[in-house]
């Protein structure tokens, strides 16, 4: 019974560890797929309201006084393909 409980602990960790990576990960592509749609290198621009699921994200990208909505397509869990932005 300690080997399943053991077993467990290590595949819960492991999920949390791939999925706040993830995270971390995604908001980078999230920011180099915007720099290229909105004329500002991917450090000048902040991310907030990221949405979606496991097909597609949206998502407002700032830069320079100026705001986009922005969304697009994964092909995987970490790669956007598709994407658009249009000022707001």
């Amino acid at each position: 019974m300690k080997a399943k409980g053991y077993v467990a602990t290590i595949l819960g960790a492991s999920l949390v560890s791939m999925f706040m990576g993830g995270c971390a990960s995604s908001m980078s592509n999230v920011q180099t797929a915007s720099s290229g749609r909105i004329g500002c290198g991917p450090s000048e621009v902040v991310i907030t309201n990221l949405e979606g699921g496991l097909m597609s994200k949206s998502w407002t990208a700032e830069c320079l006084g100026k705001s986009y909505f922005c969304s697009g397509t994964l092909s995987d869990p970490w790669t956007l393909t598709d994407v658009s932005c249009t000022k707001k």
